[in-house]
């Protein structure tokens, strides 16, 4: 039996309903990916991780079993608005997609490809965002001070694990 059936049967075995499955096998990389959407009718998710650990054992599976009613966090990194950002956003806002994106925009008040007011409007119009100005930067000082985001990403992260209570402030 494949690992399709048999996470299906796992999941019907302990009284789960599967409400969405997405699977992709890459022929670079000779590795599968499956995702897979169920509601459980005990919700107990802690019993369900325990048991599937049994049946990743045999496929050398790494695997996640995450509670879509707790936001995830997203870390989403684009050098200007476009298309992707915006459908994620979108699906965000409409609540298909259970996630939370602090946001950090940066810009270089001197940038004469994306003018400031193009970063305001997008700090404006997202959710919990953050606009960092940099002064007297054009448009490619972030290659020069790629440093300042690692530091201030690092810095969301762990506050983020902090207020979690994963990892001390």
């Amino acid at each position: 039996m494949g690992i399709v059936a048999r996470v299906g049967a796992f999941l019907l075995d302990h009284s789960c309903n599967i409400v969405e499955s997405a699977q992709f096998g890459d022929p670079n990389s000779d590795l599968f990916f499956m995702r897979v959407s169920f509601r459980s009718a005990s919700g107990e998710f802690g019993a369900i991780r325990d048991a599937f650990g049994e049946l990743a054992v045999p496929f050398n599976m790494r695997w996640e079993i995450h509670d879509l009613v707790i936001k995830q966090r997203l870390l989403i990194m684009v050098s200007r608005f476009d298309h992707c950002l915006n459908d994620l956003l979108f699906q965000q806002r409409s609540g298909t997609l259970p996630i939370d994106v602090p946001a950090i925009v940066w810009q270089g008040s001197d940038d004469p490809v994306v003018p400031p007011a193009a970063a305001y409007a997008l700090a404006r119009a997202l959710p919990n965002c953050r606009l960092d100005v940099i002064q007297g930067a054009g448009h490619y000082w972030v290659l020069a001070q790629f440093g300042l985001i690692l530091d201030a990403v690092a810095a969301v992260l762990r506050a983020d694990a902090a207020a979690s209570g994963e990892l001390p402030a």
